[in-house]
């Protein structure tokens, strides 16, 4: 019969159009561009979290003292700060009465601040309390605030003294940012892997009923 199709003519016709109907499926479609999410969604919790991460980094020292030497040690820091970028931040935490005393420790260990360390005492007498990482390297950030603080003008250096605790209020948020950061991309390395496994199923499914 004229017009029919050699066998490899036909062979090549199905196999055509069987190749089509599936790169052309949604499904391989979809398959094809998971990776793409798979990156893009990666790539944008990576920038968040590094944000959060870089927010959460930045402990500030509490300043626990009376009002007029609390305003001081903030001013001085003030004074300081467009000098020297790396100097932590000053928050006051407690003012005093004269005479009243304060438990920096308590303070310290209070969870929901970001507290790295506690400077208590005067200017001229600053105490340092915070893990011993911390109140090392911030020995003589505060000293120097204390300084400028005390009207000593770096003349003269008041001694810090440093009292070392376990952990702080910035070590435990640290943690915990940690913890939740690892659930975070265990989450979403199985919610990809269980879509791959999906995704591929439909494919080859579909193959099957295409053959």
């Amino acid at each position: 019969m004229t017009g029919r199709l050699s066998t490899l003519a036909a062979a090549l016709v199905i196999a055509r159009r069987d190749f089509f109907a599936v790169l052309f499926s949604r499904n391989f479609i979809f398959f094809l561009i998971m990776p793409l999410f798979t990156f893009a969604v990666g790539g944008a919790a990576g920038t968040i979290g590094g944000a959060i991460k870089s927010e959460s980094d930045r402990p500030v020292i509490g300043v626990v003292m009376t009002g007029p030497d609390t305003d001081r040690m903030l001013a001085a820091r003030a004074v300081l700060h467009p000098h020297l970028v790396s100097l932590p931040d000053f928050v006051s935490v407690q003012r005093l009465e004269p005479g009243e005393a304060s438990d920096p420790k308590a303070l310290l260990n209070n969870g929901r601040a970001n507290f790295g360390a506690i400077v208590s005492g005067t200017p001229e007498a600053p105490v340092l309390t915070g893990t011993l990482k911390r109140t090392e390297s911030w020995q003589g950030q505060v000293a120097l605030v204390a300084a400028q603080a005390g009207d000593l003008r770096g003349r003269t250096y008041p001694k810090v003294a440093l009292v070392d605790v376990a952990t702080s209020g910035a070590d435990t948020k640290s943690n915990r940012l940690l913890t939740a950061q690892a659930a975070q991309m265990l989450m979403f390395l199985l919610t990809m892997l269980l879509a791959g496994m999906v995704v591929s199923n439909l494919v080859e499914e579909k193959s099957n009923k295409i053959i």
